[in-house]
């Protein structure tokens, strides 16, 4: 029996951008303006890099913390933290350690925090309408944990000890390994 409906991939021919939603290709491509928007990104870095060569004052890297963001926002880029790295003129890892070690980098520690709190709350905005969004963000910001419970009794009895438990187990199939 063949089944064939918007949406159910039959073959690798058959799927595609047909299944995508109305006009989702025009407004998801890849643009000259958002190519020209990772460039200024890029090119911020090494202007950072070499203005500061790390030595951040708590005010220079409060405005380039904040003028990374405002330059997401202006210009519809999604800020991340790789992105922010790339604006400071550093790395992921160092901005992973700005942010987990306050006792060594202060005011760097507080900024990064502040900063990946606004990142988070771009990623939860981006991914609420989508229902796979909504169950990610339930188990990793909301404690959501999904569990399957078996209650098993014997002619309506609650089984109390490990041979009838295993007995049971045995009888069901439960105990054999699947490849």
């Amino acid at each position: 029996m063949s089944r064939k409906a918007k949406g159910v991939h039959t073959s690798p021919e058959k799927a595609g951008v047909q299944n995508l939603p109305e006009n989702y290709v025009e407004t998801h491509k890849n643009d000259p303006k958002s190519s020209n928007d990772l460039m200024t990104v890029w090119n911020k870095g090494f202007e950072n890099r070499e203005n500061y060569k790390g030595q951040w004052t708590e005010e220079t890297f409060a405005k380039e913390i904040d003028s990374y963001l405002q330059f997401c926002f202006t210009k519809d880029v999604k800020p991340c933290k790789a992105g922010l790295a790339l604006w400071l003129g550093t790395s992921k890892q160092q901005l992973w350690d700005w942010e987990t070690h306050k006792e060594k980098y202060g005011f760097k520690s507080e900024l990064i925090r502040d900063a990946s709190q606004v990142i988070e709350m771009s990623y939860i905005g981006r991914v609420e309408s989508f229902p796979t969004g909504n169950i990610f963000l339930l188990k990793t910001s909301h404690g959501h944990i999904e569990t399957s419970k078996m209650d098993v009794t014997t002619n309506g009895k609650d089984v109390n000890n490990a041979d009838e438990v295993n007995d049971l187990v045995s009888k069901l199939g439960l105990d054999k390994k699947t490849e």
